[in-house]
């Protein structure tokens, strides 16, 4: 009998909330649900890849752009919800509302400089297009186009509600400066987590997790080097 009362007790053990499994089964679950919330705001994109494509046509132009115009948004939410999971060491209660809910409070002035991206991509789909091969042309706007994602992103984590649109721009550039590591870091992240979907077999899967692995990495890396404090 004292066997099995042991076994009992080592079973409770094992599965109970704050065990190492569980804990691990609930951050697996957390990335998913983030992944999941990430895609739902990529599926534009996705779209228009599937149904249109790249083509140097003015439809395709803006339609593209178009498309892009909810990867802001997506960056708040996910960098919001990978760092609540890193907070919680686990996975945190009401991690999709938790997304949504960073994404509908946003500030105002994030709001605004999501608007913004629209014409800045416009601008950088234009230009790729007339460069026609042309690196002279298309470094300097593949740059650009590069800086607003970049910018996007660290905006989403320092926007504050009292902030115009001019002082979270000012304030996003220059934290990025200061630690200009930071978002060089979140690039090699990116190109490592899309490198993953390059897996035979595995790639597919991996896919899936892709924005939230990505998300995890960032907020990993700012919570180290305390971004933007």
């Amino acid at each position: 009998m004292n066997i099995f009362a042991k076994a009992g007790q080592a079973i409770r053990r094992f599965v109970a909330y704050d065990s190492p499994v569980s804990q691990t089964v609930l951050t697996v679950w957390g990335v998913f649900v983030t992944a999941v919330c990430a895609w739902l705001f990529l599926l534009p994109q996705l779209a228009f890849e599937l149904l249109v494509g790249w083509q140097s046509t003015h439809l395709a132009l803006w339609l593209g752009t178009l498309s892009l115009i909810t990867v802001g948004p997506m960056l708040r939410g996910l960098l919001t919800a990978s760092t609540a999971i890193l907070a919680e060491k686990g996975y945190p209660s009401h991690l999709a509302r938790g997304f949504f809910d960073a994404i509908r409070k946003a500030p105002r002035a994030l709001w605004a400089l999501w608007a913004i991206s629209f014409p800045v991509g416009l601008f950088v789909a234009y230009d790729v297009a007339l460069a026609a091969g042309s690196a002279a042309r298309m470094v300097p706007a593949i740059v650009l186009g590069v800086l607003m994602a970049l910018l996007l992103a660290a905006a989403g984590v320092l926007a504050q509600p009292s902030w115009s649109v001019v002082e979270l721009v000012t304030a996003s550039l220059t934290a990025m400066a200061r630690r200009v590591w930071l978002p060089l870091t979140w690039l090699f992240l990116l190109a490592i987590c899309l490198l993953l979907t390059r897996i035979p077999l595995l790639g597919p899967t991996v896919a899936l997790f892709v924005p939230a692995l990505w998300g995890l990495g960032v907020a990993l890396v700012n919570g180290m080097w305390r971004f933007g404090r």
